[in-house]
């Protein structure tokens, strides 16, 4: 849900979205739940697996810069604010568990 709510966001709650992709960022870049998270994605109903690979290729990877700064904005990460860098890795490793299941 948070790969959905997050660019939605209308102006007046758009600090909320930082937190959505923080929130995203945490769920998938602990290792004991990237194999789990992909492996329910490929089995999910009405091609939510793919959806979800291409929104994750563009958030994490492709706009993780602007993805990173929204979080910053929003002032939730505080200290734990993941790097542009960090949150590339954590896509991409992702994105190849969903199409590999490797």
């Amino acid at each position: 849900m948070k790969l959905q709510s997050a660019p939605k966001r209308r102006a007046a709650r758009a600090e909320k979205a930082g937190g959505d992709y923080l929130d995203l960022f945490r769920l998938t870049s602990h290792p004991d739940m990237t194999r789990s998270i992909a492996e329910a994605l490929r089995q999910a109903p009405h091609d939510l697996g793919s959806w979800c690979q291409r929104e994750i290729e563009r958030c994490m990877i492709d706009e993780a810069d602007r993805t990173v700064g929204t979080i910053v904005r929003s002032g939730v990460g505080e200290s734990n604010t993941p790097s542009v860098d960090q949150m590339r890795r954590t896509g991409q490793a992702l994105g190849d568990w969903l199409r590999e299941g490797n």
